[in-house]
């Protein structure tokens, strides 16, 4: 008999049939329940009816009740970048320029220690100007050393059976009431041949109906290393194609490839959607390490613009009060050597803002009248400075409007 069920290529004939109801555990209606009539759909039952929306955790990126893989070498960032979907989605926050849906989120991490998770997260926390104690839909596992199996294989050729660990997760996301699933990697959670492609299939398929612990509306996130054919042509795919052919969706996080003799910019990455099955494929979201978490490297606009102008301001006021505390003064006037944006873009902690967004956020804050110009200097030689609205004033003359 073939492992993995009737051999296809043997004549359907009496040996083949009374084999397959010897096996037949179950008689329903006097036949067995292998041989029962398949449930079908009948489209004339949806005359009239609306068509269901498609739900996402991330749009166009992480479906809802599917499986979704992020695969990258190895320190490319894979974990730190599932770590800012964990918060985004526990916060409500964007995340790289997209708005997740707000849902309480599990992480299971494999090679990251509980001390090393809250250093990133601490990170990761400070740009969204946020506490541990916000993070009440969160909840993280870390599994280093252990036994992370999901899903054992006996044999090469015998289908995979869910492990008491794969229970455990199951009952995890109930009790936590998760709708996003990440689990930190691929080689630690699976326990078959990556070249086959029944285990591919049958692991990722155990992972997609984990969705139903999560009430059917979640999803889960699976990092994964590519194939050394796969990083060296650019795909990340990994071993069988059966990973690719499964999962409805597939991320590709990589540094772009420079031309000989450049020198590569070791804080650039590239997001790259190279399946999706739902939304447009190829999309590329351009990002940039700076100060423990990623950020979008180009600016978005719309609602998510507005989300980070208001970042940018907050950061703003803090560069101005470090700025303050150590004496030095900065200016509004562009071409004067001590021009706030310019100077704020070129400080440690900017959280990956660029002049422009400074300036923006300058402007913004004059508006608002919580920035002012006030004079300082001796009589003969004022000069102007940016200060707080509600700073004391320096001057008998007040702040310049």
């Amino acid at each position: 008999m073939h492992p993995f069920g009737d051999d296809p290529t043997e004549p359907i004939g009496h040996a083949r049939r009374n084999r397959r109801l010897a096996h037949s555990p179950h008689i329903v209606n006097g036949r067995p329940a292998d041989l029962q009539p398949l449930d079908i759909i009948d489209p004339l039952n949806w005359e009239g009816k609306p068509v269901p929306e498609r739900r996402w955790i991330v749009p166009d990126l992480i479906p809802e009740g599917n499986v979704t893989m992020l695969g990258g070498d190895g320190a490319m960032g894979k974990t730190l970048l599932a770590l800012q979907l964990l918060v985004a989605c526990a916060l409500g926050k964007p995340w790289i320029g997209y708005q997740p849906r707000r849902c309480k989120a599990v992480g299971i991490f494999c090679e990251d220690d509980a001390p090393e998770l809250q250093r990133r997260i601490g990170d990761i926390l400070r740009y969204y100007d946020a506490t541990f104690s916000d993070l009440e839909d969160l909840t993280l596992v870390t599994r280093v050393g252990e036994d992370n199996m999901m899903l054992a294989f006996p044999d090469q050729w015998a289908a995979g059976q869910p492990t008491p660990f794969y229970y455990r997760v199951e009952a995890l996301l109930r009790d936590t009431g998760a709708e996003l699933l990440v689990l930190d990697s691929l080689h630690d959670f699976f326990g078959g041949n990556e070249n086959a492609r029944p285990h591919a299939r049958q692991y990722i398929n155990e992972l997609r109906s984990l969705t139903v612990a999560m009430h059917g509306c979640g999803a889960v996130l699976q990092t994964a290393h590519p194939s050394i054919a796969g990083r060296n042509s650019g795909t990340g795919e990994a071993g069988s194609t059966a990973w690719n052919n499964t999962v409805r969706s597939r991320l590709y996080l990589t540094a772009p490839r420079v031309s000989e003799g450049d020198e590569p910019d070791r804080d650039y990455r590239e997001l790259r959607t190279k399946k999706a099955n739902y939304s447009a494929m190829g999309a590329v979201s351009k990002l940039r390490w700076n100060d423990g978490v990623f950020v979008r490297d180009d600016e978005p606009t719309g609602i998510l613009g507005s989300i980070k102008r208001r970042a940018a301001e907050t950061i703003f006021l803090d560069m101005l009060a470090a700025f303050t505390a150590e004496g030095r003064f900065v200016s509004e006037t562009r071409n004067a050597g001590n021009y706030a944006p310019r100077l704020f873009a070129n400080r440690p902690g900017r959280h990956g803002y660029k002049e422009a967004d400074f300036r923006k956020a300058m402007e913004t804050l004059f508006a608002e009248k919580k920035i002012a110009l006030i004079q300082y200097g001796r009589p003969g030689d004022r000069r102007r400075k940016i200060a707080l609205a509600e700073a004391p004033k320096e001057t008998s003359e007040g702040p310049l409007l």
